[in-house]
């Protein structure tokens, strides 16, 4: 803007200064017009480095955006698994409870068996003493 010094009144409109008596002072002293592009400079590196920060700062908050959702992913993530081992425990706790009943109704199982195998030599026995008692009463019969 003030990059090249002023060379007169006329300049005063273009130079970006409003003081129409600062101007012809400027104009006329090489000293301040060295200053004033030594600021200008300044002010324009300055510039840069803001608009540099200002990136670094828009990079660095899509940065921390982007981690605060693979962490909010990873909540999720670490919710879900959560629930998959009580879902994993129950079905354990209902296998186990399963088991039990079926080994229960297997003792039960075997004792009904035992009781048949008993019954059945019971009767066994049963018809070995009706045969036994037949046989003999029919000899009875035959003898008499």
């Amino acid at each position: 803007m003030l990059v090249a010094p002023l060379r007169g009144p006329v300049d005063w409109l273009d130079s970006g200064i409003h003081n129409k008596k600062a101007c012809y002072a400027l104009a006329s002293c090489p000293a301040l017009q060295a200053q004033l592009r030594l600021a200008h400079r300044t002010v324009e590196e300055t510039k840069e480095e803001l608009h540099r920060a200002l990136a670094v700062a828009a990079e660095a908050a899509a940065e921390a955006e982007a981690r605060t959702r693979d962490a909010a992913a990873a909540g999720h993530v670490a919710v879900a698994a959560e629930a998959a081992k009580e879902r994993a425990v129950a079905r354990e706790a209902e296998a186990t409870a399963a088991a039990q009943a079926a080994e229960a109704a297997r003792q039960q199982l075997q004792a009904e068996l035992e009781q048949l195998k008993f019954d059945k030599q019971e009767v066994s026995r049963s018809q070995h003493r009706m045969k036994r008692l037949w046989n003999s009463s029919q000899r009875r019969l035959a003898t008499a």
